[in-house]
């Protein structure tokens, strides 16, 4: 068997790369290969062409400049490889991608079908409250909070008078946030649920749903998230229902 030559990288294909760089993108693949190719041009260029850089590479000896085109036929070797790897991650990303598009389609149904949240009425207001607060501690909504700092911020909203300045009322201000709170639940659960790990969507929104009617009784029988609601209920009620409950 003939010997590999050396300016060829037999060690190195696009698996061997693909291992490597797991966890970089084919973006990032293609940076690096574009590095080795302007690497391997401005070795050639001290080894030919008519350049201060090719007649320096003239004053080299015959040896030595075959031992940079050998280089840079080595770079260029490794470049190839690079290029191929790159081309099979970016099939792949853009596979990852439209599954991920159809998951999260899937999940954007089943949530609105499954939590339309309206919020007309004052009680509807507090179900989204009360989802929202559920679904903290379930780890769904805004986990970055424990579920007393979370409770505590939908405290502030309607107790924090300086988050009224540029509102023409305190109830349009309210009104928004229960509004933004819709929109964040819908958002924030679709994400989850869309989630890749081996489970359906399906599936992780029924892991949701047990999570809930286990965690519900929790929140409504809590001291701190019942007074919560109850600052939220007097501050959504009509004006002349809070007179009357003063």
């Amino acid at each position: 068997m003939p010997k590999p030559s050396v300016t060829e990288a037999t060690n190195i294909n696009a698996e061997v790369v693909l291992q490597l760089g797991k966890y970089h993108s084919a973006q990032e693949l293609r940076k690096l290969q574009a590095k080795l190719t302007g690497t391997a041009r401005e070795i050639r260029g001290l080894t030919s062409g008519n350049t201060l850089l090719s007649r320096i590479g003239e004053k080299l000896s015959d040896e030595q400049i075959q031992l940079l085109r050998d280089a840079a036929k080595l770079i260029e070797s490794v470049g190839t490889n690079i290029e191929h790897a790159k081309e099979k991650r970016h099939r792949g990303e853009v596979a990852t991608k439209a599954l991920q598009k159809e998951r999260d389609s899937a999940a954007k149904k089943l949530i609105t079908s499954a939590y339309p949240l309206p919020s007309e009425t004052l009680e509807q207001k507090l179900d989204i409250i009360r989802l929202a607060l559920v679904l903290n501690r379930a780890g769904c909504f805004q986990s970055f909070y424990t579920s007393l700092e979370l409770s505590l911020r939908f405290r502030n909203y309607v107790s924090d008078t300086s988050k009224l300045i540029g509102w023409e009322s305190p109830k349009d201000f309210w009104e928004s946030k229960i509004r933004s709170f819709r929109n964040d639940l819908h958002d924030e659960v679709q994400q989850y649920v869309g989630v890749r790990d081996g489970k359906s969507v399906q599936e992780r929104f029924h892991d949701i749903q047990l999570k809930i009617e286990k965690l519900q009784p929790e929140v409504l029988h809590d001291p701190y998230e019942i007074e919560t609601l109850r600052l939220w209920s007097v501050a959504l009620s009509p004006a002349e229902q809070q007179e009357g409950d003063q």
